[in-house]
């Protein structure tokens, strides 16, 4: 279980994307990200370099999870918001920089 910190919100990239809105979004999409948010949180996303099959197994089944719901964002109104969580968690497991903390925009490595 994770401890969240007093004040912190519990999903920050949904409430990001909440704040940043003109138009609010309806109370299902909000449930939607916020779900999407919390599996992208919870997701092993190293489960591949692992020496255990056992996690390796489900890891796969995590996966493919969490892309069957992000394939169903990518064709609604909310592709560009779970795009955004998607990449952010993506990239942090990984430990790759992001420009300003801006998910998704993957630095460059110089060559």
């Amino acid at each position: 279980m994770r401890i969240i910190p007093e004040g912190e919100p519990e999903f920050p990239i949904t409430a990001e994307i909440l704040s940043n809105l003109c138009s609010q979004k309806s109370v299902s999409d909000r449930q939607c990200l916020e779900e999407f948010e919390y599996m992208c949180q919870q997701m092993d996303w190293t489960y591949a370099m692992s020496d255990d099959h056992r996690y390796w197994v489900s890891g796969q089944e995590q996966m493919k999870e969490l892309n069957d719901m992000y394939d169903e964002f990518r064709v609604g109104s909310l592709a560009e918001d779970a795009k955004q969580i998607y990449e952010y968690y993506h990239c942090r497991a990984w430990g790759k920089k992001t420009i300003d903390g801006v998910p998704g925009e993957i630095l460059k490595e110089s060559a």
